[in-house]
């Protein structure tokens, strides 16, 4: 019986262009669903100062009457839905759409009856004041 040698390229080659294959497919399903499948968070920047914290959250594309703030147990949601456009012909489509939600603890000493939003170039600025710090008070104490 002759020996034969054995070349594992063509096998190892074939299972590649197998699992290329298989990638495209499930890319492409996934594509397909995607604005349904994943839920999105818009990108949100915090910054503070000594008197508020403002949240900018990015929502382009998203109208005004299509955002919902509350606030409830020292927590802020912030919610809404960012429509598909309704063209034909999209080749890709790469855009977060959906529903969205975003809650955020509110720390201590937030007024929290003075929240302020505004939506302006497709950027939601919520302001979050802070309450002024009250004065130390002393006390005395007194003798027996």
């Amino acid at each position: 019986m002759p020996l034969v040698r054995w070349n594992p390229l063509p096998e190892l080659e074939e299972l590649r262009r197998r699992m290329d294959e298989m990638s495209r497919e499930d890319r492409s399903l996934v594509e397909e669903k995607l604005p349904e499948a994943i839920p999105w968070q818009p990108l949100t920047d915090i910054y503070e100062d000594e008197t508020q914290i403002v949240l900018c959250l990015e929502l382009p594309g998203v109208p005004q009457e299509d955002i919902t703030l509350q606030v409830e147990d020292h927590q802020l949601a912030v919610s809404g839905e960012r429509q598909l456009p309704q063209e034909e012909g999209f080749q890709r489509i790469e855009g977060n759409y959906g529903p969205f939600s975003r809650i955020f603890a509110l720390p201590p000493g937030i007024s929290e009856e003075e929240i302020s939003a505004r939506c302006e170039n497709g950027v939601l600025r919520v302001v979050l004041p802070k309450q002024p710090a009250g004065k130390p008070k002393q006390i005395e104490v007194a003798a027996d």
